[in-house]
């Protein structure tokens, strides 16, 4: 699959950050009782490790494997607390979008593959990103706070992402997507400008958020 000596190590060094960021979401979502991870980014990353579980060589398929199981766990969370975050539906209308989201999402990304002749779903999983790193940005808009979030999360996706970014900016494995190289590098770039605007946009949050507590503090205390 791979000419690069730094492929496999960059698409392995991937999966330990995305894996780590998972692990995060999932501690601060048990924490803060909501869910972190944007309700269709999920859907869209799990749908394709779904998919992908057996596509890969043995190594690599160990990671995605770990990455799905960790989905589940997101999945059963975010179906947990998920209706805290929309109070005027029903928690059984939310479970019933949460599964027409993923109706949706299978089928649209195995046609996709088919259609691109992209076994190793390449474009998908750079399209998947950009998703996921908008709906960062726009769920940390909604809410206005960092519930669900956190600084070492939003590290270790911008990680993540580059590392699988480089992985294929140094080998294409021998697929017609290959061609697709410029769309990829847009990808590539569009993903790192969103992943650093979270960061930035996160950071602002948080420290607004520890000002208005540290103000909050000092008022008590002058009364």
């Amino acid at each position: 699959m791979s000419e690069s000596p730094w492929f496999v190590p960059l698409l392995l060094a991937s999966g330990g950050f995305w894996s780590l960021a998972y692990v995060l979401v999932a501690w601060r979502n048990a924490r803060d009782r909501t869910f972190g991870m944007p309700l269709l980014a999920l859907v869209a990353n799990s749908s394709w490790e779904l998919l992908f579980l057996g596509g890969y060589p043995h190594g690599l398929r160990a990671g995605i494997t770990g990455m799905f199981l960790l989905d589940l766990v997101l999945v059963a969370q975010t179906l947990r607390y998920g209706p805290r975050e929309f109070p005027r539906l029903p928690a059984w209308l939310f479970a019933a979008i949460v599964a027409a989201s993923y109706a949706v999402a299978i089928p649209l990304l195995y046609a996709l593959n088919r259609a691109l002749d992209d076994p190793y779903g390449i474009y998908t999983t750079f399209l998947a990103n950009l998703m996921t790193s908008a709906m960062f940005l726009a769920m940390l808009d909604a809410r206005r706070d960092g519930r669900g979030q956190s600084m070492p999360i939003a590290v270790a996706k911008l990680l993540g992402a580059a590392c699988l970014a480089l992985a294929f900016g140094v080998n294409m494995p021998s697929t017609t997507a290959a061609d697709g190289r410029p769309v990829l590098y847009v990808l590539f770039v569009a993903v790192a400008a969103l992943d650093i605007a979270y960061v930035i946009a996160l950071h602002r949050v948080t420290r607004r958020a520890a000002v208005q507590v540290g103000s909050g503090k000092e008022r008590v205390a002058w009364h």
